[in-house]
């Protein structure tokens, strides 16, 4: 009965006055609600994702609209306003927000797949460089590349974005005039891109948590973000049939790892 049930062809056979028929007849309506409740689950999650999807389509046309106005205002004044400053920060930060629902949604429902395929990750590497440069230049941090000839299997556009979200983490907790090390470890199976910081660190029991969606950890309110970043990088990863991990110490700094299948 339990093999049926997980195929999705449960039935009862027979019916007879033993306790061993009661026994099963009591098993068939135990999997029966619990098949139910899952199929109810999966069918409250389509309609949440999609959801979400018709609500973030329908935000991006007044947000640009918002951005447009916010940037001929800036133009128009020529002092600087603290009021225009702000509904552009926020316009931007709800602007990412959206667009990180949607491609979480999208990842989720399967409307968009990762085409992964094995190349080099030197090229990946090196783009963090010209991608952050003028990040790098306002908090006088360097960046150091470890330049590999190690290949992976992987998705260009999609695994740019997950280590861009690594990287960008990295800079916002990173000290002035810190260093910020971007490396290649290689292994039999996996092939992991290291991002090492010399920021805050985070605490241990937070660890399990900062890939949640939303999750902050205590101490960073004082930086921007929104809790998306780490939530959707995990999800681009694991797409790919790779997985990623954090060590990390208060202090100390922290180190991410991507780990993408070497084949």
């Amino acid at each position: 009965m339990v093999d049926s049930a997980a195929k999705g062809q449960l039935k009862i056979t027979s019916y007879e006055e033993t306790k061993m028929s009661s026994l099963e007849n009591d098993l068939y309506n135990y999997l029966t609600s619990t098949l139910v409740t899952a199929e109810s689950l999966t069918d409250q999650k389509r309609v949440i994702q999609r959801l979400i999807s018709d609500i973030s389509h329908q935000c991006v046309t007044p947000i640009a609209n918002v951005m447009l106005y916010t940037q001929l205002l800036e133009e128009k004044n020529l002092e600087d306003s603290a009021e225009i400053q702000l509904i552009s920060q926020q316009t931007k930060k709800l602007d990412f927000l959206i667009k990180s629902l949607v491609k979480m949604s999208r990842l989720e429902t399967g409307t968009i797949v990762p085409v992964p395929k094995k190349q080099p990750l030197a090229p990946l590497l090196l783009s963090m460089q010209e991608q952050f440069r003028l990040n790098l230049l306002s908090k006088e941090l360097k960046l150091t590349i470890v330049v590999s000839e190690e290949m992976a299997v992987y998705d260009r556009k999609w695994t740019l974005e997950a280590l861009a979200n690594i990287v960008d983490n990295a800079i916002k907790y990173s000290p002035k005039g810190g260093t910020i090390r971007i490396a290649v470890d290689s292994s039999y199976m996996f092939n992991k891109i290291i991002v090492q910081d010399q920021g805050r660190g985070i605490p241990e029991n937070e660890q399990s948590k900062i890939f949640q969606r939303f999750y902050r950890c205590e101490d960073s309110a004082d930086q921007p973000g929104i809790g998306v970043g780490l939530s959707l990088t995990r999800q681009i990863i694991e797409a790919q049939g790779g997985y990623i991990k954090v060590a990390s110490s208060v202090g100390k700094g922290s180190s991410f790892s991507l780990c993408l299948p070497a084949e």
